[in-house]
C-alpha cells in the first residue's frame, strides 16, 4: 500500500513539473526570438542547481529533519510558481531596434547567473572540506538568496548601461565631423549649397549602392528559401510557402509540422537517437554517483552530488549562450554544439573508467557540463527544425529518449555488471576500478556515437543556419534563421 502510494504521489509530481516546464519553454521560444538559446539556457540553468540551493535550505535551517524538508519540496515551488504564472505568455512581437539591449540584459543575466553558480560551488567546497556550523550555513544562505535578487535589477542596469552607451557613441560620432567641417574648406559647402541636382545625383547614387545591393542579395535568399519550403512543403504536404517581411520567403507551413509527420523525418531520429545514447549515459553515470564514489574509496558522495548540480548549471547556461553566438552570428548548425557536448561527455566518461586519484571530480565536471548543455541547445534545435506549432508533444516525445537510455545502460550493462564482480570479490558491495570500468567505456562509447549523429544532423541543416550579421548589414533585422530551418 505504501509503495503504491509512493507511486502514485511520484507520477503526479512529475507530470506536473513536466507540464510546467513545457508551458515555460513555450514562452522563452516566443518571446526571445533573437537569444531563444540563452532564454532556455537560463531556464534550464536554474532548474539544474536548484538541487544544490535545496540542499543548502536543508543544511541550513532543516537538518536533521527529513519531513520537514519534503513538506519544503511539496509546498515550495508551488508557492513560487503560483503568482509568476499568471506572467506567462506571448510576449509583444520582436522588435529588431531593441535586440541590441536585449543581449545586454541577457548578458548580465548570465552574468548574474553564473556568479550564483560560482558562490554555490565556493560553499560546497567549503562545506566538504571543513567543519561548517549551522549560524554559518544560515549566513551563507541568506547571501545566497541575495544573489538569486540580483536579476530584479537587470532591466534598469541595462536600460542605464545602454543609454549610457549610445550616448558615448553618438559624441564619439559627432565630435569628429564637427572638426572636419571646419577645416575644410568653406568654399565646398557654398558650392554645392542649393545644388538640387548634385543632391540628387548622391542620394540616387546612395540608393543604387546599398539599396540595389539589399534587394539583390534578398532575392537571392528569398529564391533559395522558397526552394527549400516548397520541397519541405512537398515532403510534408504542408500548406505552400508564403511571402514574409521585406520580400523574403518563409516556410511557414514548416509550423505545422505534427508527430505524425515528424516521424517521417530523417532529421528528427538523428536528433532523437542522439539524445538517446547521451543523455542516457549522463543520467546513468549521476545515478550511479554514490556506487561510484564508494567503489573508488569516498566515504561521502554528497559533495559529487553538489557539484553535478552545480556543473550541470554551468553546462545549460554556457550551452544555450555559446550556441546562440555560434549561430546567430556565425553561421554554425546548433546541433553542432550538440556533437561537442557529446565528446566531451564522451571524456568525462573515460576518466570515470580509468578511476585515477582525483579524476572523479574532474570526471563529473565533463559529463555534467556536457549534459546540461545538452538540455539547453535541445529544446532550441528542435523549435528551429520543426516549430512551435506542436513543440510541447515534440519536445516531451524527444525527451523520453533521455530515460530509455538511463533504462537499458542501468539495467542491462551498469547494474550485472557491478554485481558480477561483487559476487566476484565475495560481497554485496564492489570496491576498486572494476566496477564500473566497462559500463563507463561502453557508455563513452555512446557518446560518440551521439556525436557522430550529431555531425550528420548539422550536415544536413548547415546550409539553413545563416549569420544574423550578413542579413542585418543588408536591411534585414529580424531572425530570417527562424524562418528556414526546416529542412528534412
Amino acid at each position: 500500500m505504501f509503495l503504491g502510494k509512493v507511486c502514485i504521489i511520484i507520477y503526479i509530481g512529475t507530470n506536473g513539473s513536466t507540464f510546467i516546464d513545457t508551458a515555460a519553454l513555450i514562452a522563452c521560444l516566443s518571446n526571445f526570438p533573437s537569444n531563444q538559446a540563452t532564454a532556455v539556457g537560463l531556464l534550464k540553468g536554474f532548474t539544474g542547481i536548484c538541487g544544490a540551493i535545496f540542499n543548502q535550505l536543508y543544511a541550513s535551517f532543516l537538518a536533521p529533519d527529513t519531513t520537514s524538508f519534503i513538506l519544503l519540496i511539496a509546498i515550495g515551488p508551488t508557492v513560487v510558481v503560483g503568482p509568476f504564472i499568471l506572467m506567462m505568455g506571448s510576449g509583444t512581437d520582436f522588435n529588431p531596434e531593441g535586440s541590441e539591449n536585449d543581449d545586454l540584459k541577457f548578458q548580465l543575466l548570465c552574468g548574474a547567473a553564473l556568479l550564483v553558480g560560482a558562490y554555490m560551488l565556493c560553499v560546497t567546497l567549503v562545506q566538504d572540506f571543513l567543519t561548517v556550523s549551522k549560524a554559518i550555513n544560515i549566513i551563507l544562505t541568506v547571501v545566497l538568496f541575495g544573489m538569486l535578487l540580483l536579476p530584479l535589477a537587470v532591466p534598469r542596469t541595462a536600460n542605464w548601461l545602454y543609454k549610457r552607451g549610445e550616448k558615448e557613441a553618438n559624441t564619439d560620432l559627432e565630435e569628429p565631423l564637427l572638426v572636419d567641417n571646419i577645416s575644410a574648406d568653406e568654399g565646398e559647402d557654398e558650392k554645392y549649397d542649393g545644388d538640387e541636382d548634385y543632391n540628387h545625383d548622391i542620394d540616387n547614387d546612395d540608393e543604387s549602392e546599398y539599396g540595389g545591393a539589399t534587394s539583390e542579395a534578398s532575392d537571392d535568399f528569398a529564391n533559395e528559401v522558397q526552394v527549400n519550403g516548397q520541397s519541405n512543403a512537398a515532403l510534408f504536404d504542408g500548406p505552400k510557402v508564403s511571402r514574409g517581411p521585406n520580400n523574403v520567403s518563409a516556410a511557414t507551413g514548416s509550423s505545422e509540422i505534427t508527430l505524425s509527420k515528424a516521424f517521417r523525418s530523417l532529421n528528427y531520429w538523428l536528433l532523437f537517437f542522439s539524445i538517446l545514447f547521451s543523455m542516457g549515459s549522463g543520467i546513468t553515470a549521476f545515478n550511479n554517483l554514490g556506487q561510484v564514489a564508494e567503489a573508488q574509496g569516498y566515504t561521502s558522495a554528497q559533495v559529487f552530488v553538489s557539484m553535478v548540480n552545480i556543473w550541470n548549471f554551468v553546462g545549460r547556461l554556457g550551452g544555450g549562450y555559446i550556441s546562440e553566438i555560434l549561430t546567430r552570428d556565425y553561421g554554425y548548425p546548433r546541433t553542432m554544439l550538440l556533437a561537442i557536448a557529446q565528446v566531451c561527455m564522451a571524456l568525462g566518461h573515460v576518466l570515470f573508467a580509468t578511476a585515477l586519484p582525483g579524476s572523479l571530480y574532474v570526471a563529473i565536471l565533463f559529463v555534467a557540463v556536457g549534459y546540461g548543455s545538452l538540455w539547453s541547445v535541445f529544446p532550441t534545435a528542435l523549435s528551429e527544425l520543426f516549430g512551435l506549432m506542436n513543440f510541447g508533444v515534440l519536445y516531451n516525445f524527444g525527451t523520453m529518449a533521455s530515460p530509455c537510455g538511463s533504462l537499458v545502460y542501468s539495467t542491462f550493462i551498469a547494474g550485472p555488471v557491478y554485481d558480477w564482480h561483487a559476487k566476484i570479490q565475495g560481497s554485496s558491495t564492489c570496491e576498486g576500478r572494476v566496477c564500473f570500468e566497462l559500463t563507463f567505456f561502453v557508455l563513452a562509447g555512446a557518446c560518440l556515437v551521439a556525436s557522430a549523429l550529431s555531425t550528420i544532423l548539422s550536415i544536413r541543416t548547415r546550409k539553413l543556419e545563416l549569420p544574423q550579421n550578413d542579413y542585418r548589414s543588408h536591411g534585414h533585422s529580424y531572425l530570417i534563421r527562424n524562418t528556414s530551418l526546416f529542412s528534412v
